[in-house]
């Protein structure tokens, strides 16, 4: 069983928890819940149709995180400015893109995100067609082992993110 959807939408990070005292903690990004909110419903829907239960054992996820490109990338007549770079260097960091992903599916593609052993995560500017021109998450969740986690034909990501 392979669920893939797409989460729409500016990725937040999860971020880190500040002590609030008297035993509060919060997040300090407020915009990381409704960022879960929008994961948590198109895996819900995924997994819906895909007529699956959470996976019970190891679990392989493959994340692209589709960010937009600054306006300063582009020149007044709509262009790529030269020397620009072909992929996001700067914040937010993968690995809190990718913990913000992983708990949102908790319960949902899987029993908890303990059980992720696998992860292949990239982050790129949203462009092209259809869902690649789309700011978001492209998401696969796999059973790990499994072959055609690392050779499905059906897979949105190109041959270079495999």
């Amino acid at each position: 069983m392979v669920v893939r959807f797409f989460a729409p939408g500016h990725p937040a990070t999860k971020g880190s928890y500040r002590y609030l005292g008297r035993g509060r903690v919060a997040n300090d990004n407020p915009r990381e819940k409704a960022w879960a909110a929008v994961v948590a419903l198109a895996a819900e829907s995924a997994m819906k149709s895909a007529g699956a239960d959470p996976i019970e054992g190891p679990v392989f996820i493959r994340l692209a995180f589709q960010l937009e490109r600054p306006r300063s990338h582009y020149k007044a007549s709509g262009g790529l400015r030269a020397g620009r770079p072909l992929a996001p260097t700067s914040k937010p960091d993968w690995d809190k893109l990718s913990r913000s992903i992983g708990d949102a599916m908790t319960g949902i593609c899987y029993r908890d995100d303990a059980q992720i052993v696998h992860a292949l995560v990239s982050k790129r500017y949203a462009m092209g067609e259809g869902v690649r021109g789309m700011v978001g998450a492209l998401v696969e969740v796999h059973p790990w082992p499994s072959v055609s986690a690392i050779e499905d034909e059906e897979s949105p990501f190109t041959d270079e993110e495999r």
